[in-house]
């Protein structure tokens, strides 16, 4: 059996998912893990970002400079709204 799937013939995707479906899995948690907390740079300032905060369920983000109107006092993160 190959190692990927031939999306033009269905035999063996049974099989194949079979086997592979626990790495699979295992992958997709690491993904999500990365994805719901990460920091980014943009122009050279560092952000962190929580895609879906545990309070509210909203995406965040925070300036990593300590001086930066963003960060708050209490350390909460500020809502960033996309148009």
């Amino acid at each position: 059996m190959a190692h990927t799937l031939n999306p033009y013939v269905k035999e063996g995707h049974f099989e194949f998912n079979l086997k592979h479906r626990p790495q699979l899995e295992k992958d997709l948690a690491k993904i999500k893990s990365f994805l719901e907390r990460h920091c980014i740079s943009i122009n050279g300032e560092g952000f962190f970002c929580v895609l879906n905060d545990k309070t509210d369920g909203k995406t965040k983000i925070v300036s990593l400079l300590k001086n930066e109107e963003l960060m708050l006092e209490d350390q909460d993160l500020k809502t960033v709204h996309y148009s």
